[in-house]
């Protein structure tokens, strides 16, 4: 039996992070997802992103974030989709349901490095959004 499959490890590249700092983000997914906990259900949601950078030396390198929309105070959210629309949403009102709305948008924000371990125990090092506040208009 023949195999459809095989690896050619000799396109392996080993991975390097860019330096950190200001980069244009492109948003490449984009899901509301329910808070994990009741509790936490009652107080908000999540809005998942997955970022490719704009830039073709890191082609392929994904920033994942987790924006957290609080209902009494959903500061954060408002400086996100400040950021990406351009606009200031004083008492404005944002349907963010459809991901259509926002997949292939481009955003700018302050990455830094972040260490973090691994299931195996192995500490690695990612690009994390540096705050809230780190997203800007591009």
């Amino acid at each position: 039996m023949t195999s459809d499959f095989s690896i050619d490890f000799g396109k392996a590249k080993t991975l390097t992070l860019p330096e950190e700092g200001n980069y244009t983000l492109i948003i490449s997914d984009y899901q509301i997802k329910e808070a994990k906990n009741e509790s936490s259900r009652e107080k908000g949601f999540n809005i998942s992103l997955v970022f490719n950078l704009d830039d073709p030396e890191y082609s392929g390198l994904r920033v994942y974030h987790n924006l957290w929309v609080q209902y009494d105070n959903p500061w954060a959210a408002k400086l996100f989709f400040e950021a990406l629309t351009g606009k200031t949403l004083g008492d404005d009102s944002l349907d963010v349901n459809d991901p259509d709305m926002f997949i292939g948008e481009s955003v700018g924000a302050a990455l830094v490095k972040e260490d973090y371990v691994a299931n195996n125990g192995v500490t690695r090092t990612k690009l994390v959004i540096a705050a809230p506040e780190a997203f800007y208009s591009v």
